[in-house]
């Protein structure tokens, strides 16, 4: 997925100039936890940045913000992108893990890092729990099993094989992809792991919001294991209760593991049906692949011109380059509009539903020349050639549409392709800026903001 360059340099210079915490906060990982830690566990009753259920090892927003570089993980940054706030000292954060393992292993860099970020030690759901069963993977036991390892090529590919194993703690039942994973590495390896199984409570969104007084978040990153449905439900039952008091508490932006790890724990095709469950209730289905899909309330889009320009960045397609036609599908590696979509020989499930019937925008058009393109990218290029003359403009290159097409040379070579293209002179430089992005024939890439924005 394409993004915002300069946000992802923060986040990558960010994880390299954070320190780690020092031999003093390095004991703190032999220490038990408590179920909220941190610095911050009483949020005020108001909005944080973002919350993350099932951080596991890997992938978490203290990690890409404060860890080191070969910790950086590029779909967690997207996830980052859409927030209001990044920095380490400002950001407002709550991760959920119910293995202790994991949550003594990022506490020190909670603590030395992030004086508004809390850790909570359980599992989400729809119900509370005390005391639920939870299969480990924990760092002992993976020790053992690379001790039976024949030889380093063996030890190097369990390695990483235990790595996938570490993260797929699962509350209740085993993880649904679990016994073949074993099986397989018995029969490969002639090694047994062995998963120890502990407890956990379950939580309620409920009690979560409830507990560390916060009301809601910016962003909602959910990767349980199979278990991602069962905690939206636990948000929707409380967003629609606190609705019914006269309070909107939706996270503006939603992504969940979407493998289908959620139809083998409960049956049926319970993430789609978890997708249009949350459509019904104003969210707009930005994207979904077989890895994660992203959504976005209706209501944050249309009042957040950053929000609306995160996804229109993040989202477009890599055949047409048309952007802001939701829902977006990705397939091998590539992100497809639904049009494009329509003309692959691939479907995923529940595409059906968003079958266009009307034709695709018009831009790009068949009748816009190479010419045209090269005399409108010319002229792009010039304007901001001359940014010190521009009202607005950031140092990065960022600079208001409205004020490029200010200048006569970008105006009628916009306008001259807007013909052609029976579309409007923004959107011919819209065109051009998703192109630029695509092509490798030295066109040059445009980074230009939404016009009024």
């Amino acid at each position: 997925m394409s993004g915002d360059a300069s946000l992802v340099q923060r986040s990558r210079s960010r994880s390299r100039s954070c320190k780690r915490p020092t031999q003093g906060a390095e004991a703190e990982r032999s220490e038990a936890p408590r179920l909220c830690s941190g610095q911050q566990t009483d949020f005020k009753g108001g909005r944080v940045n973002i919350v993350q259920v099932g951080l596991g090892n890997n992938a978490t927003f203290l990690q890409n913000l404060g860890g080191r570089h070969d910790e950086f993980d590029g779909n967690t940054d997207m996830i980052l992108q859409a927030m209001s706030e990044v920095r380490p000292e400002f950001i407002s954060g709550i991760g959920v893990e119910p293995v202790q393992e994991h949550v003594s292993a990022l506490l020190p860099l909670a603590m030395a890092s992030f004086p508004h970020a809390a850790l909570v030690q359980a599992a989400l759901g729809e119900q509370e729990v005390s005391g639920e069963k939870i299969h480990v993977l924990t760092q002992a036991a993976r020790d053992e099993a690379l001790e039976q390892a024949a030889n380093a090529k063996d030890r190097k590919k369990l390695a990483r094989d235990l790595e996938y194993i570490t993260n797929m703690s699962s509350v209740g039942g085993l993880h649904p992809e679990l016994p073949h994973r074993l099986v397989q590495i018995k029969e490969e390896l002639g090694v047994k792991v062995k998963l120890q199984t502990l407890q956990t409570d379950v939580w309620t969104w409920e009690r979560l919001a409830r507990t560390l007084n916060f009301s809601t978040c910016e962003a909602l990153l959910i990767d349980t294991e199979g278990h991602d449905a069962m905690v939206l439900r636990s948000v929707i039952d409380y967003c629609k209760r606190a609705e019914s008091l006269g309070r909107t508490v939706w996270p503006d932006v939603i992504q969940f593991e979407s493998m289908g790890l959620c139809d083998k724990v409960e049956g049926g095709d319970t993430e789609w049906a978890i997708i249009r469950e949350l459509e019904k209730l104003g969210y707009v289905l930005l994207h979904f692949s077989n890895y994660n899909t992203q959504l976005a309330h209706g209501g944050a889009l249309k009042n957040s011109a950053r929000l609306a320009k995160w996804a229109s960045d993040n989202f477009s397609c890599s055949s047409c380059w048309v952007y802001n036609e939701f829902p977006y599908a990705s397939h091998d590696r590539h992100i497809y509009c639904r049009w494009c979509c329509r003309d692959e020989a691939w479907r995923q499930d529940g595409w059906h539903d968003w079958s266009p019937t009307e034709e695709p925008p018009p831009w790009p058009s068949e009748e816009v020349t190479e010419a045209a393109l090269e005399k409108l990218s010319n002229a792009l290029d010039l304007a901001l050639q001359h940014r010190d003359s521009l009202e607005w403009v950031r140092p990065d290159g960022w600079a208001l549409l409205e004020e490029i097409l200010e200048r006569q040379p970008a105006r009628e070579a916009a306008m001259a392709v807007a013909a052609a293209g029976e579309c409007s002179a923004e959107d011919a430089v819209r065109g051009l800026v998703r192109a630029s992005r695509s092509r490798e024939d030295g066109c040059p890439r445009f980074e230009l903001w939404e016009i009024g924005r």
